[in-house]
C-alpha cells in the first residue's frame, strides 16, 4: 500500500483489485480493492486520496466522480500552504521588527553608559550604574561581577545584584570555579573566543556547576571575561532562574558592557596615576609650566607661582606668552623648542 501511494505521487491514479496480505488492517477489514488518486496543488502533486473496499472493484467512472472532490482537497490545501507561508512571514517580521527595536534600545544604552563613563569618577557607582543597565535590557534575574584582586583572590563585587542574601557565604577561589587543570567554569570561559552562553546549567556537560551557582538557582545565562591590559580583571555574569535560551544579539550586548566597563576603569586608573605624578612634580620647588599646541597654559606647579608671583588658577587656561613674556622675553621660545 505504501508503494502503492509513492508511485501515485509520482505518476496518476493507480487501482488494486482482489489483494491479500498479511497486513493486519487488510485482514481484519477485508481489504481487496484500492483506489488512490493523487490531490496536486499548484500542478504539483502534495498528497494521495486513498480508497478502499472489499466487495467492488473501482473504474474510470468512479475516478470521475471523484474528480471535483480531489479539486476541492487541492485548493484547501493549497490555501492552507498559502496561510501558513503568509503567517510565517508575518512572524518574521515582527521578530525582525522586535530584534531592530531591541538593537535600538541597547545602542541608545550603550551610548548613555559611555557618557557616565566620562563623568563618573567612583567605581563603585560606576559598575552599579553598569550592572543596572545590564538588568534593564537583558531582563535577567541575577547579574554580578567576580574581581581579582592585588593577591590574585576572586571576590563578589558587592555591587552585583538579584543575589539571595543569605547565601553569599561562599568560596570564589573554589575549584569549581578557577582551577584551570578541571572543567571548571572560568577555565571554559578563559578557552572560549567570546561570550559563554548556557542554556541549561543542568545538562550543561562542558564544566561543572559551581556549588554558588546551585544554592543560588540559576539555570540559563551568559558570561564574558574582562579583560584590563591585556590581563584578565574579572568576569561579568548575566543569570535567570528560569530556563530561558540567550540569543547572540544579546551575549554581543554584554561583552559590549563589559568592554566599555574595563574601559572607564582603566581610565579612572590612568587619571589616579596621572594625579599622583602631578603631585610630585607639584611638591618640588622647581617652576613646571605645561602648554598645549596653542600655548595655552595647562599644567603651572607650584614653584612656577613662586617663582612668577602667578597663582596656578590665573595660569591655567591662559597663553604662555602673557604671562612671562615681560619677565623672560626668551623663555617662550625655549618651552616652544
Amino acid at each position: 500500500l505504501a508503494y502503492l501511494a509513492k508511485k501515485t505521487l509520482l505518476t496518476s491514479s493507480n487501482q488494486i483489485e482482489n489483494f491479500t496480505n498479511d497486513n493486519p488492517a487488510v485482514k481484519k477489514f477485508r481489504l481487496r480493492n484500492f483506489l488512490s488518486i493523487p490531490i496536486k496543488c499548484q500542478n504539483q502533486t502534495t498528497s494521495v486520496l486513498m480508497l478502499a473496499n472489499d466487495s467492488f472493484a473501482y473504474n474510470e467512472k468512479n475516478i470521475h466522480l471523484l474528480e471535483p472532490a480531489v479539486e476541492a482537497l487541492g485548493i484547501i490545501v493549497d490555501s492552507h500552504q498559502h496561510i501558513q507561508q503568509k503567517t510565517k512571514l508575518e512572524n518574521q517580521q515582527k521578530v525582525t521588527q522586535r530584534e531592530l527595536l531591541s538593537r535600538a534600545h541597547q545602542q541608545s544604552v550603550l551610548v548613555r553608559l559611555g557618557r557616565q563613563a566620562l563623568l563618573e569618577s567612583d567605581i563603585s557607582k560606576l559598575m552599579e550604574y553598569f550592572i543596572n543597565s545590564v538588568k534593564e535590557i537583558l531582563n535577567v534575574d541575577c547579574c554580578f561581577i567576580l574581581e581579582f584582586d592585588e593577591d590574585n583572590t576572586l571576590f563578589l563585587r558587592p555591587e552585583s545584584f538579584g543575589l539571595i542574601k543569605n547565601t553569599l557565604k561562599f568560596n570564589p577561589n573554589s575549584s569549581s570555579f578557577v582551577n584551570v587543570n578541571s572543567n571548571s567554569l572560568i577555565n571554559i570561559l578563559l578557552g572560549s573566543t567570546g561570550p559563554l552562553i548556557v542554556d541549561d546549567l543542568e545538562t550543561d556537560l562542558r564544566f561543572s556547576t559551581p556549588e554558588f551557582f546551585k544554592v543560588q538557582k540559576f539555570t540559563s545565562g551568559v558570561s564574558v571575561v574582562l579583560y584590563l591590559d591585556n590581563e584578565v580583571f574579572g568576569f561579568l555574569g548575566a543569570f535567570t532562574r528560569s530556563k530561558r535560551l540567550f540569543t547572540s544579539n544579546e551575549a554581543n550586548f554584554l561583552q559590549t558592557i563589559a568592554h566599555t566597563l574595563v574601559t572607564a576603569i582603566k581610565r579612572k586608573q590612568d587619571e589616579d596615576r596621572l594625579g599622583e605624578h602631578l603631585k610630585l612634580i607639584d611638591a618640588s620647588h622647581e617652576a613646571i609650566i605645561a602648554c598645549d599646541l596653542k600655548q595655552r597654559v595647562i599644567f603651572w606647579s607650584r614653584g612656577a607661582s613662586n617663582l612668577y608671583a602667578i597663582e596656578r588658577e590665573k595660569a591655567i587656561g591662559t597663553k604662555i606668552s602673557d604671562l612671562i613674556i615681560n619677565q623672560q622675553p626668551n623663555l617662550i621660545n625655549n618651552i616652544i623648542e
